[in-house]
């Protein structure tokens, strides 16, 4: 948006744009969007050097490491981004298999959890909902039927799926996973700016089963979905064959064993005709 040239503070000007199909904004892509700006305050920003001494100013103690760091978090965007979208049509595929039954008011629930989601979503662009569809030039009966309900029945589809897959699967949870997922759920929940809020609004005990849950809930999940790919990329086979052998060895070895026993007592019968 190169349209402010030469405005001093205190000027005013209007003007459109239209945004990128491909637009980071999702709600905006490819829309034209009318701005009315005034120019309350200039200011010049100077780039800091990229050295030691800027990365402790974020918490880092050396250049190199904060930029391993910052390639680390792309990496692992990147893996998650792959990962979310293969498990995505995995459990398409498991659904189209189906038959999923639940009352309505789960959906109605998952629903309401999607729209307040995607509410959330807008009001850090500074939007509410009412005016994104405004601009968007929707009723909100239609984008709830059109949009929120599939990805919502989508979602709640998935959920139930993996649920029924775990309890087939019989996933467990290690203690030590959870004591570990608790504590990193816990240092990210003192860092937040909520967490006094919560702190009142909840007591300790409260809290911290509150968080015992989400992070067993949360490993379950992901439990799951690890088991699932095993099995979707062959290797759940491979497990199974190479612990086959061994239960045959049992089972013969226990054949032997009541063969042996029934030769003992058939042995004590004939001694105790004689």
């Amino acid at each position: 948006m190169d349209q402010l040239p030469g405005l001093q503070v205190g000027e005013k000007k209007e003007f459109e744009h239209k945004y990128a199909k491909d637009s980071q904004y999702e709600n905006l892509q490819g829309k034209n969007v009318s701005f009315s700006i005034e120019v309350e305050s200039i200011k010049e920003l100077t780039k800091p050097e990229l050295n030691d001494d800027f990365a402790k100013m974020v918490g880092i103690d050396s250049f190199e490491n904060l930029k391993q760091s910052v390639t680390d978090q792309l990496e692992t965007g990147k893996r998650n981004d792959y990962e979310n979208e293969y498990f995505d049509k995995v459990l398409d595929k498991l659904i189209g298999q189906a038959v999923i039954k639940y009352p309505p008011q789960m959906l109605e629930t998952e629903v309401a959890d999607v729209q307040k989601n995607y509410e959330q979503n807008l009001s850090q662009q500074n939007l509410d909902l009412d005016t994104y569809l405004k601009i968007n030039k929707r009723e909100k009966d239609e984008f709830i039927s059109k949009e929120l309900e599939p990805a919502a029945k989508k979602r709640l589809e998935q959920a139930l799926i993996l649920e029924e897959f775990s309890k087939l699967e019989k996933i467990e949870i290690d203690q030590k996973d959870l004591q570990k997922e608790y504590s990193r759920s816990f240092l990210q929940m003192q860092s937040s700016p909520n967490f006094k809020k919560l702190q009142k609004q909840m007591t300790t005990k409260k809290m911290a089963d509150s968080m015992v849950m989400q992070a067993a809930s949360r490993l379950m999940h992901q439990n799951s979905l690890n088991r699932l790919k095993e099995i979707a990329n062959g290797e759940a086979d491979k497990t199974a064959n190479s612990s086959e052998p061994k239960n045959l060895d049992e089972n013969a070895s226990k054949k032997e064993k009541a063969i042996e026993a029934d030769k003992a007592n058939n042995s004590d019968v004939k001694e105790s005709k004689k």
